[in-house]
């Protein structure tokens, strides 16, 4: 219910809101974590709970939240916390079932260590897409890399002869 807040708060400020809005960088979502500012200097900055501090009239130096579901008003009123919502499910449901039944000791770990990432909806739509994407794809490396088989070379590799028949 407290995510409610964040919803309340768009609600209230109605229009004056508008300078927050992301929508026109959405399609930044699958890249935007992956190319460090030194090769994108134009890359946008993810500022969106220290601007609406500002517009609160409440300290610029701190951040407040605007939540998932608030940020989903403010893009695309009900419908838009409707849609949201149900692409939170579904990626939900992704994740529920990567955990369950018999887990790989690679996917436990993505599982798990992944959790605590996507578990948080107090960041705006763009910024809990960008951190889920970037920890998705970082710790399946990882895991990649740690759980890995590594092929046994042929010079480790012996012929163990089992005699036929009784000694």
């Amino acid at each position: 219910m407290d995510l409610l807040q964040g919803v309340a708060t768009f609600v209230n400020l109605g229009s004056w809101a508008d300078p927050l809005r992301t929508r026109d960088q959405w399609w930044l979502l699958p890249i935007y974590s992956f190319i460090p500012r030194l090769l994108w200097s134009s890359k946008p900055q993810e500022d969106m709970g220290q601007k609406l501090s500002v517009m609160l009239h409440e300290d610029p130096n701190s951040c407040t939240s605007p939540t998932y579901p608030g940020d989903a008003y403010l893009e695309f009123g009900v419908g838009g916390v409707m849609v949201c919502m149900l692409l939170l499910g579904i990626f939900t449901q992704w994740m529920s079932r990567l955990g369950s039944g018999t887990l790989s000791k690679r996917r436990l770990f993505v599982f798990a260590s992944l959790f605590l990432t996507v578990a948080d909806l107090e960041n705006d739509f763009f910024s809990y897409w960008t951190g889920a994407i970037r920890a998705l794809v970082i710790l399946s490396v990882i895991a990649w890399l740690v759980y890995r088989r590594t092929p046994v070379p042929r010079s480790v590799r012996t012929r163990v002869s089992v005699p036929c028949g009784k000694p």
